[in-house]
């Protein structure tokens, strides 16, 4: 896994000695490598309800997933790399409440209301039923995604691109940003959150970063 992943730095790499003064653009992922900073397109998908996903990609887990972002997951653990996060791991079964570990890296979610941009922490966006409240503010845990035995081929296969999970709430283990907060193992914990989020279809930025941008948000 780490050698597929380290072919693939080193031919971006080399394409990006060809343009150092923009953003690395890895398929609609836009990599930002001296500030260390990923940003990626995407929509709303849910208001309010139950959920075990903040992200996901087209295809993947919508039902239960708060945004769709316009990536490929493996290259989004690419990009995650890229920046300077070394991924991690944790428990194979989902919902494990076993510790996980890797790089931390901050949420933000950017979208228009008018004239206005509006920045916000990701996890405003998310509503702990519990203390009816938004989820406590908190760095994600780069444990990457695995790959895994196609079950007639036999083939490897990277699990983030086959169900499309990117950023969950609710611990798994083929997601490649996991929730480090100790409601990662129950899923009742998270709705989302109606009095942050914008209306359903929104287009909306999301923003991955390894330094802060407090100063900025709201």
């Amino acid at each position: 896994m780490k050698l597929f992943f380290m072919v693939s730095i080193f031919i971006l790499n080399f394409s990006f000695l060809q343009s150092q003064n923009e953003p690395l653009n890895l398929r609609g992922i836009k990599v930002f490598l001296s500030e260390k900073k990923i940003e990626i397109s995407g929509i709303v998908n849910m208001q309010k309800g139950l959920i075990e996903l903040l992200a996901t990609a087209p295809g993947g887990k919508e039902h239960e997933s708060v945004m769709v972002l316009n990536c490929n997951p493996a290259l989004l653990q690419t990009a995650l790399i890229l920046i300077g996060l070394e991924q991690g791991g944790g428990a194979n079964q989902q919902g494990s409440d076993s510790p996980i570990y890797g790089d931390f890296v901050y949420a933000y979610i950017q979208w228009g209301e008018g004239k206005k941009q509006k920045l916000v922490r990701a996890e405003t966006f998310i509503l702990d039923q519990k203390s009816n409240r938004p989820m406590l503010n908190t760095p994600w845990v780069f444990t990457g995604s695995q790959f895994i035995q196609h079950y007639k081929t036999g083939e490897k296969i990277f699990a983030a691109n086959v169900n499309g999970i990117l950023i969950a709430t609710y611990y798994d283990p083929s997601a490649i940003l996991n929730n480090p907060l100790k409601e990662r193992a129950d899923d009742t914990s998270y709705y989302a959150n109606p009095k942050v989020i914008p209306p359903k279809g929104t287009k909306i930025t999301l923003i991955l970063t390894l330094n802060p941008l407090e100063k900025k948000t709201e």
